[in-house]
């Protein structure tokens, strides 16, 4: 293919390719080669040639973004997060995460700071280069809805399997998806493998235990679940109090 490209292209076009060609031999990165991109190859599930993971040249604002952090919550981290009354704690918690352990963020009420301090655990692992996803749950499902389509370029049992496979993984919002017999299994099905193969899980909920979510999802997702650190985020509403802060 290449060579019918080099056939078909004029001199100019030629000269301009082979100056870029040797621009980019110049600025690379040595571990991507300009790429942005490298592989690791010891991800349970996947085949030997591994999972592509954003290059430490990428700015980590930008491997954030591309890992599905929404906007609000790239900058997020530990020191940026306020310590006050009811998210002591988890805070705490937090800072000694190392980026091993699963953890659920729990609380009845909104915006009390449960997905800043689970972006802020991810931008740990995003700034080590492990390859790392933030997915809200019900943004999740209706992806995983989408391809079941015929004309999908995945279908969705690959695609929860790949989802399943990352080895940092935050889920948002879990329990605030419609609850159907189809959620519950997707759920069911994704906690149970990341649960087999010992990966780590952030979750975040606005449901208080075990019981409140296996009321929603069912027992056996409340089972994989109830073995983990459960960290109650409570206290004021963050988002309140900085549209408050701004007038």
């Amino acid at each position: 293919m290449q060579e019918r490209e080099r056939e078909r292209a004029t001199p100019g076009v030629l000269a301009a390719a082979e100056a870029e060609r040797d621009r980019v031999a110049v600025v690379a990165c040595e571990r991507c080669g300009g790429a942005g991109m490298v592989r690791v190859t010891d991800v349970p599930g996947e085949p030997m040639f591994g999972v592509p993971v954003f290059c430490s040249c990428v700015p980590v604002e930008e491997r954030m973004r591309r890992a599905g952090v929404p906007e609000r919550f790239v900058g997020a981290t530990l020191d940026n997060f306020d310590e006050l009354d009811g998210k002591s704690e988890a805070l705490q918690w937090a800072r000694r995460w190392g980026e091993r352990h699963p953890v659920v963020f729990c609380g009845s009420r909104w915006g009390t700071g449960k997905t800043h301090l689970a972006c802020a655990l991810l931008r740990q692992s995003v700034e080590s280069c492990h390859p790392s996803q933030f997915w809200s749950v019900p943004a999740l499902l209706e992806a995983t809805r989408s391809r079941f389509d015929d004309g999908a370029t995945e279908q969705a049992q690959e695609f929860m399997a790949r989802v399943a496979a990352v080895p940092v993984l935050v889920l948002d919002d879990l329990g605030a998806e419609r609850g159907t017999d189809w959620t519950r299994e997707q759920l069911r099905l994704l906690i149970d493998r990341r649960w087999s193969n010992d990966l780590t899980t952030i979750v975040t909920t606005n449901l208080g235990s075990p019981k409140a979510l296996g009321d929603v999802l069912g027992g056996a997702v409340a089972s994989r679940l109830a073995g983990w650190p459960w960290l109650l985020v409570g206290g004021v509403d963050m988002r309140q109090r900085e549209a408050v802060a701004r007038g």
